[in-house]
């Protein structure tokens, strides 16, 4: 097994991962300066980021039914943010 310079690993990660990591990366810097950790909205965020890239890597071996994960996917995160929602409405 060969492994990948960066040039490589980074022409095949899709706009979209790279678009959630940057987030993440975000979230994480931004929790650290604002001292967001006790809150627990910023773990929140980066668990549901991770979930999401899970599913997108859960994705890319299924071009066989890309409708049916695209499904998963938006229900998965409809649920997660539906959670959040609902969990904000209890002290």
């Amino acid at each position: 097994m060969s492994t990948k310079t960066w040039k490589q690993f980074n022409g095949a990660l899709s706009w979209s991962t790279k678009v959630y990591i940057l987030i993440a990366i975000s979230i994480g810097v931004g929790a650290f300066v604002f001292n967001a950790w006790a809150t627990n909205w910023a773990m929140t965020i980066l668990l549901t980021l991770a979930l999401t890239l899970l599913v997108e890597y859960l994705f890319l071996f299924s071009k066989n039914h890309p409708n049916t994960w695209t499904f998963i996917k938006w229900t998965i995160l409809f649920i997660t943010i539906m959670l959040l929602f609902i969990s904000s409405l209890y002290k």
